[in-house]
């Protein structure tokens, strides 16, 4: 709830917004595996075949990088999210 006021009073919403009525919205499975192959591509070591927590520490804060392993395996101990695992995800979220 903190974080929504911090959102509203500093005005971020907005700028939110017009950024999400610009990107593409997915409304296909085939959109959202081709997301989740490009999301993969993005965030993984050139060559790896799966996303380590080093890999998202380069775009979150530690506490979000590990909030992020766990959402996606269902795990405290996951060490790496596969391919497979994350185009299931983004294909569940969507469908």
């Amino acid at each position: 709830m903190k974080t929504l006021v911090k959102i509203v009073r500093k005005g971020v919403l907005s700028t939110l917004k017009a950024k999400i009525n610009v990107s593409p919205q997915i409304t296909s499975e085939a959109q959202a595996r081709a997301a989740a192959k490009k999301i993969f591509f993005n965030v993984a070591k050139p060559g790896s075949k799966c996303i380590y927590m080093e890999d998202l520490l380069r775009f979150l804060r530690e506490d979000e990088a590990l909030k992020t392993m766990t959402l996606l395996q269902g795990g405290s101990e996951c060490k790496e999210i596969s391919k497979r695992t994350l185009k299931n995800w983004v294909i569940n979220i969507f469908f």
